[in-house]
């Protein structure tokens, strides 16, 4: 550690420069800001009252940012991006957007201080206690105040009109009874479908979350509780001490015990009484309980806890509660195993179920929380058990393995907020095939885009964000009924209008995709463009002569060589429709040429016209397209014939019977035959099914070659001459070996 030694009368001097100085720094290690609003890419601290700066300050002093570059009071890339890695490290979804689960984590790794998303103000004081909760979060109905002592209230809204200029949402709670109580902030996440595909459902409420807590203490002249240890490892065994005698207590896990009664009297002599009475119980399993006392009704069945009471209902009056803190290990929990963890929708999961107990009360019930709005009850005594889901839509799902308590798990409203400790929570992720692609992703301005995703059913509500400000969303309408059947892949479109770098972000429940989009300036150099193309001497040959084409060409990432069905109608036309055959592929290809010529000779005679009309198409690496034709006439052309025939392969048997038979004679062999004359290449043609060609072609001889440069060496096809007079049409078949012996 360094050190600096200073006099008095140098600090003196300095304090004031220093002073000046320390205005101007950024935030000292561990700022924690309050934020209470949702925040995404685009917003500035002019329409956030001030949360950009609050999210950036925090993020700059928690990666060591450089604060003057990076605190500019908008939300953009490089915040984006930060945010990102903050919610990756954390666990969290990370799409880049602050909500409540993203403030919650903030919160915790600030641990309290400053950040702090819950206060309450008292935390402690004597019955009845008045206690103002007021939580750092945007007002929503989403979220309520669980004040841990069986009530709960959805928070006020301070600010109806100004957002964050007027305060922090609020709640208020009276406690009548003495006792330790954990309140917490609850968020209850938007509606989901509980139906499996192929239904119509409901929408239904998933499980709440807490985002925050605080412990309040109060004291009264009553009855008292406390516990000895209140935390520790399972099995954990805690003394409860009351100052009252014959109260039951509910542990708080199910199970219940009374204190000791009053002593009796002898005769006319009562002995001193005790000062508190004691009760001793053992927590098997690791979880957060609430212990009660609670007065006994001497006219009903004494507690509402034990199912074997016949009499009537007790009032239940809770004297004093202490909260119990239990930790354990996995050979003392219950565990659960899924597999598998990811798949595509429909995906059906198994979940194992091992060393299931419940204090020791034999039969229990357990809950698993598919995370999708559904969930299994289990009946089991200390054992293993199965339990099959299948998640119908793609989606990312929190699996739980629960403690079965009614008021949570069967509860039709959402006026039961208590909070479950799960025994053990998995992640599953459910895609869909081809769930989320965009084409094309680079071009230039303006450029269209197609975004094409699966949605689980017509229930699933998406978001999608094209990173340049605009969005598309859907959303099923709160109480309305929908189908929950799998509907055709959808796709939307979106034409970015100026050049730059796009980060598209779908988003389907906690499910999410993105894509990046990159798109240039327009720039005409860019387009592939014939710059001459022409025949290369006299453009009328004779019979069997060849003709050389020349072209040159800029931006050209390949050219191709066609001839068009009809020399005497648009070329373009017939381009567009097909109506050409291919003379030669991907010639001339090595960049620009310029108005230097490339070469490359054709035989117009080969195609038995008096007029070849052929056409050069360029493409360029823009995706251009260029176009040039050019006419080479020959002739005599009118004077040619046809050689037609039939391609066979045998023999198919190793040995043929003294009688034949059917079974071993020769065979059709549908292949490729090429042309040949003067050892100079003519033309390809395949013959059919039943081995059948025929093609046109001018007088001369032709050397045919069947089933030439194949990738077998069998069946085997010796070459074949045949001579064409005008007007005449050999017929010329050829046999072929298939090396059977």
């Amino acid at each position: 550690m360094r050190k600096l030694f200073v006099s008095l009368g140098i600090v003196a001097i300095l304090l004031p420069i220093l002073a000046s100085a320390q205005e101007n720094q950024p935030p000292v290690n561990g700022y924690c800001p309050r934020l209470y609003s949702d925040l995404q890419r685009g917003d500035r601290d002019s329409n956030t009252d001030g949360q950009v700066t609050e999210l950036q300050k925090f993020l700059t002093d928690y990666y060591d940012l450089n604060y003057e570059d990076y605190v500019t009071g908008y939300f953009g890339r490089l915040t984006q991006q930060n945010v990102i890695r903050f919610q990756t490290e954390q666990g969290l979804p990370a799409f880049g957007y602050v909500g409540p689960l993203t403030r919650a984590a903030i919160a915790r790794v600030c641990g309290g201080s400053g950040g702090t998303t819950f206060s309450a103000s008292p935390t402690s004081g004597a019955v009845p206690l008045r206690v103002v909760f007021r939580a750092g979060v945007e007002w929503s109905s989403a979220y309520f105040v669980d004040f841990g002592d069986g009530q709960s209230s959805p928070l006020r809204n301070n600010c109806p009109d100004d957002r964050g200029a007027c305060g922090q949402p609020t709640a208020e709670h009276v406690y009548s009874n003495p006792g330790t109580y954990m309140a917490k902030l609850v968020y209850q996440p938007p509606f989901v479908c509980n139906g499996p595909a192929g239904t119509s459902c409901a929408q239904v409420m998933p499980a709440v979350q807490v985002v925050g807590t605080v412990m309040i203490t109060v004291t009264g002249t009553g009855s008292t509780l406390s516990a000895t240890p209140m935390s520790g490892t399972a099995p954990l065994a805690v003394t409860f001490t009351a100052s009252t005698a014959g109260n039951m207590i509910d542990f708080g896990d199910g199970t219940s015990g009374t204190m000791p009664p009053l002593p009796p009297c002898y005769g006319y002599e009562c002995p001193n009484p005790p000062t508190s009475w004691t009760q001793t119980h053992t927590y098997v399993q690791a979880g957060t309980y609430t212990a009660q006392l609670i007065k006994s009704d001497p006219g009903g069945c004494g507690t509402v806890i034990d199912p074997s009471c016949l009499g009537a209902p007790a009032s239940r009056v809770v004297l004093g509660t202490v909260m119990i803190t239990v930790t354990g290990t996995s050979s003392q929990n219950p565990t659960m195993t899924v597999s598998p963890t990811s798949g595509v929708a429909p995906l059906s999961v198994q979940f194992v179920l091992e060393k299931l107990n419940m204090q020791g009360q034999g039969a229990t019930k357990y809950v698993v929380v598919f995370g999708d709005g559904t969930a299994s009850y289990v009946t089991s005594a200390v054992g293993k058990d199965t339990v099959s889901h299948t998640y119908a839509s793609a989606g990312t799902y929190i699996a739980r393995l629960e403690p079965h308590v009614p008021c949570v798990h069967e509860s039709t409203t959402v006026q039961c907020m208590l909070y479950v400790q799960p025994f053990g929570t998995v992640t599953i992720t459910v895609s869909a095939s081809g769930q989320f692609s965009v084409s094309p992703t680079s071009g230039i301005a303006p450029l269209t885009v197609a975004a094409t995703f699966q949605l689980g059913s017509a229930c699933s509500p998406y978001t999608l964000t094209w990173g340049d400000g605009t969005n598309s969303s859907h959303a099923p309408q709160e109480g309305l009924s929908c189908a929950q059947v799998v509907p055709p892949p959808t796709t939307i479109k979106h034409t970015y209008a100026k050049p730059g770098t796009y980060i598209v972000m779908f988003q389907q429940g906690t499910a999410g995709a993105t894509a990046t989009i990159t798109v240039t300036g327009t720039t005409a150099s860019q387009d592939a463009r014939i710059v001459f193309f022409s025949v290369k001497g006299d453009s009328k040959v004779s019979p069997d002569a060849p003709a050389t084409l020349q072209f040159g060409t800029e931006h050209a990432a390949r050219c191709d060589l066609l001839a068009v069905n009809n020399a005497n109608a648009s070329y373009m036309d017939q381009y567009n429709a097909g109506a050409y055959q291919t003379v030669a592929s991907n010639i001339g290809i090595g960049g620009e040429f310029g108005t230097a010529a490339s070469l490359y000779t054709v035989y117009p005679s080969a195609l038995a016209r008096a007029d070849v009309l052929y056409v050069l198409t360029c493409m360029g690496s823009n995706g251009s397209t260029a176009l040039g034709a050019v006419h080479v006439y020959v002739s005599g052309q009118s004077e040619n014939g046809t050689i037609s025939g039939r391609i066979t392969m045998g023999p198919t048997c190793a040995a043929v019977p003294p009688n034949g038979s059917a079974e071993c004679a020769d065979r059709p062999l549908q292949t490729n035959l090429n042309v040949y004359k003067n050892g100079t290449f003519v033309k390809t043609l395949q013959s059919d099914v039943n081995g059948y060609y025929t093609t046109i072609v001018m007088a001369g001889t032709y050397e045919l070659r069947a089933h030439e440069k194949s990738s077998s060496f069998y069946p085997r096809c010796n070459p074949v001459s045949a001579t064409v007079a005008v007007g005449a049409h050999p017929i010329v078949n050829i046999s072929c070996d298939t090396g059977i012996r």
